[in-house]
């Protein structure tokens, strides 16, 4: 929302809106110029000629009552993306943030015109805006409330296929058929061919599969972009990249977090396919500087541990961070997770059991409610009681205060704590 709020500023639209609590994002919405209140936004909304809301908020708000007009953000999206001349949209169940962040750093190291709209913050630089022209528009395309079908991009991006976001998907059939209808809004579809996009499109009656360029990269021979002989080792990571069978290059990521391959094999995938030279590529993804609160090293305790924090909420996402944890050489993984949304601890626990079992040391903390109430799922003291039947060291703490004590009483220069959660506040732990 606050990306969309600023780009549509910069284009010399009056903006204003309203939000719950304040932030650092909504102090910078000020400087550009943005009148924002906290709370009820009512009267803002009755004097705006359009009110854009998210879609977690509910339709009986008041600024939605009394709009004179209004449109949901992913709608809104979808206009904005027509006035660009290519659209990229990245989407998958993970790594959206990280693939459209790494793209977009690719493209501004090329100095390609494009603008970029991120659902995180690439580290170092001003985010808020990031604008250079309305050639290509390169989106996250967010599966949640099937938002992402509103986007016909020239070329969509899917990353992976999973089951996540229970309140909106029945099952994991279910998600596969949105991704199938979003290629199939696609010019060009490129994917990771361990998951089965093609074929599933041509198994929908009525629609254009026929008319798509399908273009695959994995891991496996039948890529037409193949990953190559990778070699990790502290927080370098380099592999080879084969298009159609033959070498392309050779590539560096610096990362501690091994998934971080695949996506700059999508990214390359993406960005060659868009015509972009291949040494900017390599000096893109060699320079990238990462995005906050994915795998980010926030400090050290007093006590000597490393905390790194990431927005991981869902177990795959949560095993691939614990896993990149390791690579850190620690005698310890001390994890603290806050789960996300009632609806998600309930259909998932059984795979937090599992991906949490992973670390040596588990912290729980109340469910991060976002949109939803106890009664839409379960709370995480479920999940403790879980846990507990699966490993010794859990704990449940209820406050940042009280996991920050926890942390500086029992941990040491030997731990790495990894603190995971999309709504956690990590800095919190800092003080």
């Amino acid at each position: 929302m606050s990306k969309l709020c600023a780009y549509t500023q910069s284009r010399g639209i009056i903006c204003t809106g309203s939000d719950a609590k304040d932030s650092d994002v909504i102090a910078k919405l000020r400087d550009v110029g943005v009148q924002i209140v906290i709370g009820n936004g009512e009267s803002l909304a009755k004097l705006a000629d359009l009110v854009v809301y998210t879609s977690a908020m509910p339709k009986n708000c008041r600024e939605i009552i009394f709009a004179k007009c209004s449109i949901e953000r992913k709608s809104y999206l979808a206009k904005v993306a027509e006035s660009f001349d290519t659209v990229i949209a990245i989407s998958g169940s993970h790594g959206k943030t990280t693939v459209t962040s790494m793209l977009s750093w690719v493209m501004m190291s090329a100095k390609v015109p494009f603008t970029a709209h991120i659902g995180g913050d690439i580290i170092g630089i001003d985010n808020l805006n990031i604008s250079y022209g309305n050639k290509c528009l390169v989106t996250e395309a967010c599966e949640y409330a099937r938002s992402f079908l509103e986007l016909s991009p020239d070329i969509g991006v899917i990353l992976n296929v999973d089951f996540d976001h229970p309140d909106c998907y029945r099952n994991l059939a279910d998600t596969y058929l949105a991704f199938a209808v979003f290629a199939l809004r696609s010019s060009t579809v490129i994917y990771d061919n361990n998951y089965h996009i093609q074929p599933l499109t041509e198994g929908i009656n009525g629609m254009r599969g026929n008319s798509i360029d399908f273009v695959t990269y994995g891991d496996n021979e039948l890529s037409e972009y193949r990953l190559g002989n990778v070699n990790s080792a502290n927080g370098v990571i380099d592999f080879e990249v084969f298009k159609s069978g033959k070498l392309l290059d050779n590539f560096t990521i610096y990362s501690y977090n091994d998934i971080n391959a695949k996506c700059g094999l999508s990214v390359i995938a993406v960005a060659d396919r868009y015509g972009i030279k291949v040494d900017d590529i390599k000096k893109g993804l060699a320079t990238f500087p990462g995005v906050k609160d994915r795998f980010q090293c926030l400090g050290l305790l007093s006590t000597g541990a490393r905390v790194i924090t990431d927005y991981a909420h869902h177990p795959s996402e949560i095993k691939t961070v614990i896993d990149a944890g390791r690579n850190l050489k620690s005698k310890r993984i001390v994890t603290v997770f806050e789960p996300h949304t009632f609806s998600r601890t309930k259909a998932l626990i059984d795979g937090f059991v599992s991906a949490l079992s992973c670390s040596d040391v588990v912290i729980l903390m109340p469910t991060f409610r976002a949109r939803e109430q106890e009664s839409d799922g379960i709370e995480c003291t479920q999940l403790y009681q879980l846990l507990c039947k699966n490993m010794e060291n859990v704990v449940y703490l209820s406050s940042y205060e009280d996991v920050r004590k926890y942390l500086l009483a029992n941990t040491n220069a030997d731990d790495v704590v990894l603190t995971l959660g999309a709504g956690l506040r990590a800095e919190s732990f800092m003080k």
